[in-house]
């Protein structure tokens, strides 16, 4: 009842999301106390504390012709490492910050994978590279060398931001976020 209350006044002032993420760590404690440490617990008194969390996720994806659209848009910015890694995120599926955090010490042309050193989650994985992703590394080897601590594509996360912002305004694409090349 307690908790009932808490979740009843802290939703007049968060989202049902941001306090399901709040609550978290408190209903891990009372599963480590009760399984873990023995403690005389009957049930976790936040198992059965209902929150509605909207799902909110976007499931936006690439219309018919947008590629070649945003990809015309990019050969007319004037920074030659948009186009690049936008069709390395279409051929990969990596994140924008993965793809701007590669270095060339973590890119294996000749076995056809990039790590990504530090994911998301922050666990480094292996993303396979399919023929076109290999054809857009070996270009991008010549303009940025061969060095291993260099990185593949030497952009700022901003400059990106801004260059894309400008190649969708370009293309007259609405509601496209880079984030959606993934899917």
């Amino acid at each position: 009842a307690d908790f009932a209350e808490y979740r009843d006044e802290r939703l007049k002032t968060i989202s049902a999301k941001s306090l399901k993420r709040q609550l978290s760590p408190l209903s891990n404690m009372f599963e480590v106390a009760k399984t873990e440490w023995g403690l005389p617990l009957k049930d976790n008194p936040l198992a059965a504390l209902s929150l509605k969390v909207k799902d909110n996720k976007r499931v936006r994806r690439l219309r018919e012709g947008e590629l070649e659209l945003i990809l015309r848009a990019a050969a007319q910015t004037r920074n030659p490492f948009v186009a690049p890694i936008i069709r390395l995120a279409i051929e990969t599926g990596m994140r924008r910050g993965e793809i701007l955090a590669l270095r060339w010490r973590n890119v294996s042309l000749a076995k056809a994978f990039v790590t990504v050193v530090e994911s998301k989650n922050g666990y480094s994985r292996t993303v396979p590279l399919n023929l076109n992703a290999l054809r857009i590394l070996q270009e991008m080897r010549g303009i940025t060398g061969p060095e291993k601590d260099n990185l593949v594509f030497p952009i700022t996360p901003m400059s990106l931001r801004l260059a894309w912002n400008r190649l969708l305004r370009r293309a007259g694409i609405d509601d496209l976020h880079f984030h959606d090349l993934r899917h």
